[in-house]
């Protein structure tokens, strides 16, 4: 959310989701949000990022993500890309997820952090330590605006006190 205060972005969510229902799992999110790249092919995302005109942050499920970053060497060696890795409480994600749908998402729980995990070693191996971080949602949520400047100082991103705040919009984007 922070990200999205910031006009100096475009800020593309989730993308990768639907490309990745397509091949994995139809049923999935059909009944999650929509956005401008809902339909798009993964080639399409990578395009999306790569063309623009200023800063983009990509908000983004690891389950969906992990293989298509990960085989695209376009992003992850591009060194414009830069990953933000944000672990939560595996106890208020599981929450979150079933809140969403008790009957299908949990299962999806342990699979992430074991991804998020294979995430940050494939970055270690590839990306320059400057262009990653690893985020702790309880540390942004104890101390939001020395965590966010920490965040913006390694990316040299002018930092904005409005990125503190942002609409409430209800646990269904808990």
């Amino acid at each position: 959310q922070s990200f999205s205060q910031n006009k100096d972005f475009v800020v593309l969510h989730e993308p990768s989701i639907k490309p990745f229902d397509k091949v994995e799992f139809p049923d999935l999110t059909k009944d999650w949000f929509k956005t401008p790249l809902s339909e798009a092919s993964f080639q399409e995302v990578t395009d999306r990022i790569l063309h623009q005109d200023k800063p983009v942050y990509v908000k983004d499920m690891i389950f969906s993500s992990y293989d298509w970053i990960t085989q695209t060497p376009e992003i992850w060696s591009n060194p414009n890309c830069k990953f933000v890795l944000v672990l939560r409480n595996p106890y208020d994600t599981l929450l979150s997820f079933y809140r969403k749908d008790p009957a299908r998402n949990s299962y999806l729980i342990p699979q992430s952090y074991r991804q998020m995990l294979n995430f940050l070693c494939f970055l270690r191996k590839n990306v320059p330590r400057e262009r990653y971080r690893v985020v702790l949602t309880e540390n942004v949520f104890a101390q939001p605006e020395s965590q966010l400047k920490e965040l913006y100082d390694q990316f040299q991103i002018s930092f904005d006190p409005c990125v503190l705040s942002w609409p409430d919009r209800g646990n269904k984007f808990d």
